[in-house]
């Protein structure tokens, strides 16, 4: 109970964060963001409830947030 069960090559995380946090992420491969509350920065596009970002080639994401909130981050393999 509580998890999802996927059968692609893709981790799935859910990140919460408050209103004014700055995190550091390292990435080793591609992503996907989707925001389900609140508002924030990431590697300095803002973001707000229900945007998406695609994220390959970037070696790490700082994400600062504005207000209370949550993102899934899709863990991704690198397109060929």
């Amino acid at each position: 109970e509580g998890s999802v069960s996927l059968n692609q090559d893709v981790d799935l995380w859910r990140l919460s964060f408050d209103g004014s946090s700055i995190q550091e992420r390292k990435l080793e491969r591609a992503g996907w963001v989707q925001v389900v509350a609140g508002e924030l920065e990431i590697n300095g596009l803002r973001l707000k409830a229900g945007d998406g970002l695609g994220i390959i080639g970037e070696p790490a994401l700082t994400l600062k947030a504005f207000q209370p909130g949550e993102l899934l981050f899709f863990d991704l393999p690198h397109l060929d």
